[in-house]
């Protein structure tokens, strides 16, 4: 039998220990085709294990919703893709994974739309009217190159993170600016003094890289003595000399890098982690062994969901003059790449 619990054990608290969305742990306990069984049956001994029960009034409000079936059908809507944002950490699939199920939820059906495979690009906007799309749902436009020559007029518009190309429609997104001060919390309280950050910024910048220099600027000024601070690292994301030479140039007894990037270019080099340098990534989702951020995109496809519906029923199109966005605060992730600095 598992020691009690001293308090009533969250979906949260089942997420947070194994290190999931929470979206992820509801839907594995409802027994979601969409889940792998083998994440099912972790979650499930998980919750056991906890001492998690299902809150009855949630119970019941779902079997009141399987009683009056599906939602009323609302429409199509577009979740726009570009063929250069596919690889290992795409994450616009994990937007929308998000926008697919809230979308079930209230009655969107939202399909995936490759702008990238269009010969003639401007015939986008007939197309999306020819299928009777509703609303639009953007990934984060990093590039010139890859913003659709779409009526914006004509649709209502939503979009997943903001770029330097992207047009002033709401927007859901991670708290970056959270999510660096988490990771400086937790490296503080280990012990370590000496934090490096590895912002690797994008060729084209977005919200986020403001948001996490921001962050990052904000702890080495008014939380870190002058002889400690690391110059924060600027190259790109890479540029593997310029990671390894700040690096071996200042020696942190800690690094805080955007995405899991830096790690293998310093395990190459031959640099013990974590037992000469802790590291932390601010993107944790592919790789349960490192310590760190999850920025939860399954939950920022969801709310941008939220925010197109909302944006449905109020009979808006086009863009905004007085736009606005919603940040969706992160989680922590206690991997085996920190530890506390030797001697404390």
């Amino acid at each position: 039998m598992p020691d009690q619990p001293s308090h009533a054990v969250r979906l949260v608290d089942v997420a947070k220990h194994l290190g999931l969305d929470k979206s992820t742990v509801s839907l594995a306990l409802r027994d979601d085709a969409r889940i792998h069984e083998t994440t099912k049956a972790r979650v499930r001994e998980a919750a056991q294990a906890l001492g998690y029960v299902r809150d009855p009034l949630l119970s019941a409000l779902s079997r009141r919703r399987s009683r009056h079936g599906s939602p009323d059908y609302r429409g199509v809507v577009a979740f726009l893709h570009h063929k250069s944002y596919e690889g290992p950490n795409w994450f616009p699939m994990t937007y929308f994974h998000g926008a697919n199920h809230r979308g079930s939820e209230l009655g969107y059906q939202v399909e995936m739309f490759d702008s990238a495979a269009l010969e003639k690009p401007e015939q986008i906007t007939g197309i999306l009217k020819a299928r009777g799309v509703v609303g639009v749902i953007l990934p984060s436009l990093h590039s010139a190159e890859i913003v659709p020559p779409l009526d914006f007029d004509s649709f209502t518009t939503v979009s997943c993170n903001f770029g330097e190309f992207s047009p002033a429609v709401p927007y859901a997104r991670a708290n970056h600016f959270a999510g660096v001060r988490m990771a400086f919390d937790y490296l503080y309280a280990l012990g370590h003094r000496r934090i490096g950050f590895a912002p690797l910024r994008h060729l084209y910048p977005l919200e986020d890289d403001f948001l996490r220099s921001g962050a990052a600027w904000f702890e080495q000024f008014e939380r870190l003595k002058r002889k400690d601070r690391v110059p924060l690292l600027h190259a790109k994301f890479k540029d593997f000399q310029a990671h390894l030479a700040w690096y071996f140039r200042y020696k942190p007894e800690a690094v805080i890098c955007s995405l899991d990037i830096m790690r293998g270019t310093l395990v190459e080099a031959g640099v013990r982690i974590p037992e000469e340098v802790s590291y932390v990534s601010l993107s944790v989702s592919n790789h349960p062994q490192v310590t760190g951020v999850i920025d939860r995109g399954f939950d920022v496809g969801c709310s941008a969901l939220e925010l197109l519906d909302l944006e449905l029923r109020s009979g808006r199109k086009g863009v905004r003059t007085n736009n606005f966005s919603l940040a969706i605060e992160p989680a922590w992730h206690e991997g085996k790449t920190a530890t506390a600095p030797t001697g404390n």
